[in-house]
């Protein structure tokens, strides 16, 4: 977790293949669909959202953002920033390339990525969470 909130947590995603992707998880269970959301969990989620792109730009200076609800998979409501890259970034000599650039982020290959990067990249995202 990089941060917990009044109604939310915002975490790095354990799938990097788009570098610094994160995942903002809404703390009220039960809750799917976004019109479900109440007034104060839309204004927080809009603050954690622009936290967390000014964090990853800092971090890593993504070239556009994707952001996606989806609950296909998981279904509890919870929210994706997706930064996605024109050209490469390198992490602890490990290469990140978004194959996938100008067209939608999904699907993507996930990408297994070791501990030491993901700290790095875990370490470099939560220094510019304000």
């Amino acid at each position: 977790m990089l941060k917990k909130y009044k109604h939310w947590s915002l975490y790095l995603s354990p799938k990097q293949y788009y570098i610094g992707k994160l995942r903002i998880v809404l703390d009220r269970k039960g809750i799917v669909d976004m019109c479900e959301l109440r007034k104060a969990e839309i204004d927080e989620l809009i603050k954690i959202t622009k936290i967390g792109k000014r964090a990853l730009v800092k971090a890593f200076n993504p070239d556009l953002f994707n952001y996606a609800t989806l609950g296909n998979c998981i279904r509890h409501h919870h929210w994706h920033i997706i930064p996605r890259y024109k050209n490469k970034r390198i992490v602890n000599k490990r290469i990140f390339k978004d194959n996938h650039w100008n067209n939608p982020a999904w699907p993507n290959p996930g990408k297994k990525v070791d501990k030491k990067t993901m700290q790095i990249i875990y370490d470099k995202v939560k220094m510019e969470i304000k």
